[in-house]
């Protein structure tokens, strides 16, 4: 299973642009992807699904919040879901950003390429 997150597009949507950044396999956007909008329904996909998941794919500006009302990220979901796979033993997915966030989108690839 792929799982998308993004607070307002869908995976189709960037099936064009995202041909830059990894190629051949911006085709995998064509795909049928489970697509969660928000930080509770990301972490619900992650605690439910972590072993069936293939593919995860991060937009960094999701103008959500936390149970404490603090805004979060993408990075901050991408955080809360390296530790769950670390901390299971599970193999991380592959992982791509598709965010249009320059600044997002390296602190996202950084956090699992710096391990």
């Amino acid at each position: 299973m792929k799982l998308f997150l993004d607070d307002q597009r869908t995976p189709l949507q960037c099936v064009g642009y995202m041909y830059n950044r990894i190629g051949e396999d911006n085709l995998l956007y064509a795909e049928e992807w489970r697509v969660v909008r928000t930080y509770f329904e990301f972490k619900e996909a992650i605690t439910t699904m972590a072993g069936q998941i293939t593919h995860v794919s991060f937009d960094f500006d999701i103008h959500d919040t936390d149970e404490d009302g603090n805004p979060v990220t993408g990075l901050d979901c991408a955080k809360w879901m390296k530790a769950q796979y670390e901390r299971s033993g599970i193999t991380l997915p592959t992982v791509f950003v598709h965010s249009n966030n320059d600044k997002g989108i390296n602190s996202i690839l950084n956090l699992f390429q710096n391990g």
